[in-house]
């Protein structure tokens, strides 16, 4: 089992604190400010939700972001450098592992979206099990204004979750949406009011989550409870 101290600061685009009750707190950055991936981060990322699933004592996990967004998407800069084929591709596999190992994570993971989730940031809210966010959010699977394809399983998670239809408006005009829209057809929860409200309902979930997910027949907010309540929900 992993001991939370021998990781907990290994990992330079995450900031982890975790609570007695076995709350942890992944804050996304770069450098304090809001994440912007890169082929780094995508590794740095597996590893990390590698290490959290080891540690028994890790209940529930709370992804959010620095900066005052959730995340900005992929590092356009270093996009625009020469890849070979390869290269890409690499690229675009090791997101892929991050998004596949956060969706079939063990534990309830919950996106606290404040300002901006867009691009590959999108996908990675998308790929929790739940959204709350603030009035300030906002949506969007921008891909198409810089030329590329959606990626992240964005192309899959998205229809999933508001129906192929709005799901092929969303990319096709790379619309950038509110909490309200976004929530009306996925499983996302807009919680208005300004940061201050935001941070009680952070709070609540935080408080709530663990005993939530608790399977019957289980201890309540053990691991195999919360395993048997996402598997089938996954597959569904």
């Amino acid at each position: 089992m992993a001991a939370f101290d021998a990781y907990k600061d290994l990992f330079p685009h995450a900031r982890l604190t975790r609570s007695e009750d076995g709350v942890l707190e992944v804050v996304l950055h770069t450098n304090g400010a809001t994440l912007v991936f890169n082929g780094a981060t995508h590794e740095e990322f597996v590893e990390l939700f590698h290490q959290i699933g080891q540690d028994a004592r890790n209940r529930v996990v709370i992804l959010t972001g620095a900066g005052g967004h959730f995340c900005a998407g992929g590092d356009v800069k270093s996009m625009r450098q020469k890849h070979s084929a390869s290269e890409g591709r690499a690229r675009v596999e090791l997101l892929n592992r991050f998004v596949l190992r956060l969706f079939n994570f063990p534990k309830p993971v919950i996106a606290m979206v404040d300002g901006f989730a867009v691009g590959a940031g999108c996908n990675i809210a998308l790929g929790c099990d739940m959204i709350v966010a603030s009035d300030r959010a906002r949506f969007g699977e921008v891909f198409l204004k810089i030329g590329l394809v959606p990626d992240g399983g964005g192309t899959w998670l998205l229809q999933r979750l508001v129906g192929l239809a709005k799901a092929k408006e969303l990319v096709l005009t790379a619309e950038i949406i509110d909490a309200a829209e976004a929530g009306s057809g996925s499983r996302g929860k807009e919680h208005g009011g300004g940061e201050g409200s935001f941070a009680r309902v952070t709070v609540a979930y935080q408080r709530d989550i663990p005993y939530v997910f608790s399977g019957i027949g289980f201890q309540v907010g053990s691991p195999s409870g919360r395993r048997g309540r996402k598997r089938p929900m996954r597959r569904g």
